[in-house]
């Protein structure tokens, strides 16, 4: 009997020690969940009334795809507003433009003929005085023989009709220079209206300066119209909700017609594809544990065993990111065991469902 016993004393103490050997060989625990990094929010970023949603929870969605729709009909009155105001004032740049450049051009033309005129005038100012001066000098010797004649027949040296040759002649120039003095000096009266013309077309020409500064001005309300169309467009474009990427409605928040304020979650997507095993270790098991350390997991709603490998191993505790961390700065701690995450990747499988939970092995 006692031979029995100890028989049975030794082959548990083996199985015991076989136990703990394959033991020795991994670490285990039960705080193993299916995790996503994928479930993302979806919300709009104006506020508005829902108009149309397109899926419910556990519907397919494909990137790109409509999901929800806010009411636009305010935003397409406006735009069209803005459009026209857009097209006004376009029109008008274009008018005042337009009307700048025939100014231009006529002030061109009339500053030219001015100029040309004054050039003219100038010209025919110098010919009379040149006259005026030649005949001046002319005047002067005929007077000298006027005179001369004069005496020479009160001496009744000559004859009278030979002295009234030279009083003709000299009367005739003397006259002849009075008009050009009258001449000249209407030349000159009309050189100085060609010049006040002149000043008048250079003091037109700031004209131009106020048209710059109205189509400038006009420039500054289209681009500012250009501005409020563009943030429009974007509000347009914010009233639809589009799938980010291939995957399943998780959960659907709201329902049509309903008013909304911008960031209120209209729908949760997740890529079912994208899923690991998140293991919450403790940090008395984690040495040995290592990335690419194999790993198998059960589920609970599962009955196969999955196999898997750390992926990554968080550098923090999990309690590092609480809302009420631990204070230790009283001086009074009680020591606990911490958590780490360590990530587990694994292949694909429709049967797993984020947010199973069940136990793991991880060998070292």
């Amino acid at each position: 009997m006692k031979k029995i016993i100890l028989s049975l004393i030794v082959i548990i103490s083996i199985i015991f020690a076989v136990f703990m050997y394959e033991k020795s060989k991994y670490v285990s625990s039960e705080a193993v969940f299916v995790a996503t990094d994928s479930l993302t929010n979806l919300a709009f970023k104006i506020d508005g009334k829902i108009e149309k949603m397109t899926k419910l929870a556990g519907d397919s969605i494909k990137k790109g795809e409509l999901l929800a729709k806010l009411q636009t009909t305010t935003l397409n009155t406006k735009i069209k507003e803005i459009d026209y105001k857009i097209k006004s004032q376009t029109h008008n740049i274009i008018a005042l433009s337009l009307q700048k450049e025939k100014l231009k051009n006529t002030l061109d033309i009339q500053q030219t003929i001015s100029k040309n005129n004054i050039i003219e005038i100038n010209k025919k100012l110098n010919a009379v005085n040149y006259q005026i001066l030649a005949n001046t000098a002319k005047l002067k010797k005929l007077k000298f023989d006027k005179d001369r004649f004069y005496r020479l027949y009160k001496s009744k040296k000559i004859a009278y009709d030979k002295y009234q040759t030279i009083l003709s002649e000299y009367d005739y120039l003397k006259n002849m220079i009075n008009a050009q003095r009258q001449n000249y000096q209407a030349l000159k009266i009309q050189k100085q209206n060609l010049e006040k013309n002149l000043a008048l077309v250079k003091n037109n020409y700031k004209e131009l300066n106020i048209l710059d500064e109205k189509i400038e001005t006009l420039y500054n309300q289209l681009e500012s119209l250009k501005e409020i169309k563009k943030s429009l467009a974007i509000k347009l474009g914010d009233s639809v909700l589009k799938a980010p990427f291939d995957g399943v409605i998780a959960k659907k928040f709201v329902n049509n017609n309903m008013v909304i304020k911008k960031g209120t979650f209209i729908y949760s997507v997740v890529n079912p594809k994208d899923i690991y095993i998140k293991v919450l270790l403790s940090e008395k098991k984690l040495q040995g544990v290592k990335i690419g350390s194999k790993a198998v997991i059960t589920l609970d709603a599962l009955d196969n065993q999955i196999n898997g490998k750390v992926e990554k191993i968080m550098p923090v505790s999990a309690s590092t990111f609480s809302l009420v961390p631990r204070d230790i700065a009283s001086g009074e701690f009680t020591k606990l065991d911490q958590r780490f995450i360590v990530k587990i990747q694994i292949p694909y499988n429709k049967n797993i469902k984020i947010g199973m939970s069940g136990e793991v092995k991880i060998y070292k």
